[in-house]
């Protein structure tokens, strides 16, 4: 196996290299403290739209081509127009 220093993930030092030993060797990884505080922050926030019922790029709508399609809540994600080309309503704007 390779020796290559820890791998912590903190939003700025991932280095190609890491990511070649991490996918092909299974070096394990680490989540920084500052990086999980700042993913809980964006959890959240992302919360609080969802919660005020407002739309979000990718949460609530499709994504690129599919950005003005509305995501139902309820339904699988493996359902949505993206994964499988089924019909759904374009958002309203």
């Amino acid at each position: 196996m390779l020796t290559v220093p820890q791998i912590v993930l903190d939003g700025a030092t991932l280095t190609p290299r890491a990511v070649d030993v991490v996918a092909r060797h299974g070096q394990p990884v680490e989540l920084a403290p500052e990086a999980r505080e700042r993913n809980e922050a964006a959890r959240r926030a992302i919360a609080s739209i969802l919660e005020r019922g407002e739309g979000l790029y990718g949460a609530t709508t499709g994504v690129g081509a599919l950005r003005d399609w509305l995501i139902d809540a309820d339904v699988d994600p493996a359902r949505v127009p993206a994964a499988t080309g089924a019909p759904s309503s374009p958002a309203r704007r």
